[in-house]
């Protein structure tokens, strides 16, 4: 007996030893276990001490960005506005440059730009003579350049990354020392200039047709209620964003963009029966992307994410990771199936650390 239990152990060992020799064989040599696709990256705004170098940076998540000190928006580096009229869209980065909107797996780089050093980037406008950006100085935070407009439009070039120089106030027949605060498009453009001199502000308003008959002198000079009651802004809208507003249950001001307006568009939402007083409590941005199906989205502050989806006709509603706290959402792209929002760090009217989020949502 003892002898047939021994031949039959050594059978099986024997068997066991040939299955897993056949395993050995067929298993191929260096396999490697199946990439995980990226769903999500962090990205923050570094700059060297001289301002002079932008970049990029990736991280696990905002908390690991190094902490900076906090800084009037103005004077921050942070987005402050989109170009939606290009492909690929574009992002206009206060103090850095522009940067372009890339993919998940695309390594991100701004296009620098020294004119944005010393001043505010506020706005891409589309007009008859090409893309306009438009630069300003805060004086209570930055000192005027000697001899140099605190504020301009400059045309932008994306075949060569160029600035181009185009409006000052000197093309109202201002002091050069007027700041072009602010520039609207309704039927026609609207502009206003800010003038301060020996301690006594004034202000100018005018309006043009077109760019091209500006720059051949050919311009109105408005009263202040005419500028204001074409600049007020949207306070409802006809594609369903009230109805997604009004859950926030809050007053909101939005900022919407789309490659067909020429500027960006405010919205006012007042959640409260009293009338709008000018105050909110939370901010959004909303987007209409044509090369994307028309796909239409808000962004909230606090990330909840809504968008439009064509082939259901239907508002489909995704939340983005949480931010620690006093973080915001901003501005925000969506191409090739993920989002790229802009993040910052506030205190009040100031801004510390900011960057990036791409995040897929298809």
């Amino acid at each position: 007996m003892f002898t047939v239990l021994s031949a039959l152990a050594l059978l099986f060992a024997s068997c066991t030893n040939k299955s897993a020799e056949a395993e050995n064989i067929n298993k191929p040599e260096n396999q490697e276990s199946p990439a995980i696709p990226i769903t999500s990256a962090w990205y923050y705004f570094t700059q060297d001490e001289t301002l002079e170098v932008s970049a990029l940076k990736k991280i696990n998540s905002p908390d690991e960005a190094p902490r900076t000190d906090f800084l009037p928006w103005t004077e921050a580096i942070r987005v402050s506005g989109l170009g939606l009229m290009y492909d690929p869209p574009l992002f206009l980065v206060n103090k850095a440059g522009i940067l372009p909107a890339f993919t998940i797996d695309e390594e991100p780089k701004i296009e620098v730009k020294s004119e944005f050093y010393a001043k505010t980037a506020d706005g891409f406008y589309k007009t008859d003579v090409g893309s306009l950006i438009r630069l300003y100085t805060n004086t209570i935070f930055s000192p005027v350049i000697q001899d140099e407009s605190p504020s301009r439009l400059l045309r932008y070039n994306s075949v060569n990354g160029e600035l181009l120089s185009l409006i000052t106030p000197k093309t109202f027949n201002l002091e050069n020392t007027s700041q072009l605060s602010a520039l609207e498009f309704n039927k026609k453009w609207f502009t206003a200039f800010k003038t301060e001199k020996n301690d006594h502000v004034s202000f100018d308003y005018f309006s043009f047709f077109s760019f091209e008959e500006l720059l051949k002198g050919n311009y109105f000079k408005i009263s202040q209620e005419e500028f204001i009651n074409a600049s007020s802004p949207i306070v409802s809208d006809e594609d369903g964003i009230d109805k997604i507003l009004q859950q926030t249950q809050k007053n909101v001001k939005a900022e919407f963009f789309s490659e067909d307006l020429n500027t960006k568009q405010v919205i006012f939402y007042q959640n409260s029966k009293n009338s709008y007083k000018g105050d909110f409590e939370i901010t959004a941005s909303v987007c209409e992307f044509k090369a994307e199906d028309k796909i239409k989205a808000l962004l909230l502050e606090t990330g909840e994410l809504f968008y439009f989806e064509p082939q259901t006709q239907e508002w489909e509603e995704l939340k983005l990771p949480k931010l620690p706290e006093n973080f915001i959402y901003t501005y925000f792209i969506i191409k090739n199936g993920a989002i790229i929002s802009a993040w910052e760090e506030q205190n009040f009217f100031e801004t510390g650390r900011s960057g990036l989020l791409v995040y897929k949502i298809r």
